[in-house]
């Protein structure tokens, strides 16, 4: 009896521990990522100048027209992901996380292709932008398209590293990612080329290690993050319709 009294005391305070723990790394990490935020924002338009600042501002805010499609399948993905581990079916979970990789996977490339046309146009008869800056805007358009459908594909594992409740090393991988992104701002003040260019390339570069660095922990850390060629018919038009129903909300 003893026993049983003290495991039913343990658990809650285990529980209360574990949240205190993973609201005070949110915090810390909101925080780390403002200071840099404002830091990096300050270097970039004196680095860049107005009018390429401009662009990257205005590129982001045409490729940002397609978050809201995204957005609604990394909730569906979430949602079942935390479902499937609270049940704890370990077959079924790997056999909706494949599922998630395949439909983002088809997801970026459709990111991919109707950006590189529409966003092109948009970009070319929308946007007002010098002639001497279209092609460097091209470039700026092209890898931040790249870069989302890299950044698509890492919502399965940080979608599994949620549902665990693993938030240090989600909060430390956003850390990761803005110190990388600080590294880019001091290599823009390295060589004589085009600052513009170089930004968006290695703004792709900082997603693609990212998504390598998600991908290796995951695969180690939990079993249900190893690939296989799965289609789950059932759970992926089950992820298209709670996405849906999610975007019209």
């Amino acid at each position: 009896m003893s026993e049983e009294k003290v495991t039913v005391n343990e658990n809650p305070i285990a529980d209360n521990r574990r949240i205190a723990k993973n609201t005070i790394v949110l915090y810390l990490r909101s925080l780390i990522l403002l200071l840099i935020s404002l830091y990096t924002s300050r270097v970039i338009l004196q680095t860049l100048g107005v009018t390429d600042y401009g662009i990257v501002g205005a590129v982001s805010g045409a490729v940002g027209m397609f978050s809201m499609v995204t957005n609604s399948f990394i909730s569906a993905i979430g949602r079942f992901v935390t479902f499937e581990l609270g049940k704890g079916n370990k077959e079924k979970l790997n056999r909706i996380f494949c599922s998630s990789v395949n439909v983002l996977f088809i997801l970026g490339i459709l990111v991919l292709v109707l950006g590189l046309t529409l966003g092109l146009w948009f970009l070319n008869t929308k946007l007002t932008i010098p002639a001497e800056r279209l092609e460097a805007a091209g470039w700026v358009m092209c890898c931040s398209l790249m870069a989302m459908a890299v950044n698509i594909q890492v919502c399965p594992y940080t979608a599994v590293i949620v549902a665990h409740e693993n938030m240090k090393v989600f909060a430390y991988m956003s850390i990761l990612e803005a110190v990388l992104k600080l590294g880019v701002v001091f290599m823009l003040l390295l060589g004589d080329v085009d600052k513009l260019i170089l930004y968006a390339i290695l703004q792709l570069c900082v997603a693609v290690i990212i998504r390598i660095i998600y991908n290796i922990y995951c695969r180690k850390k939990y079993s249900e993050c190893v690939y296989h060629v799965v289609i789950d018919k059932s759970a992926t038009k089950e992820m298209f319709g709670f996405a849906g129903w999610t975007a019209l909300n």
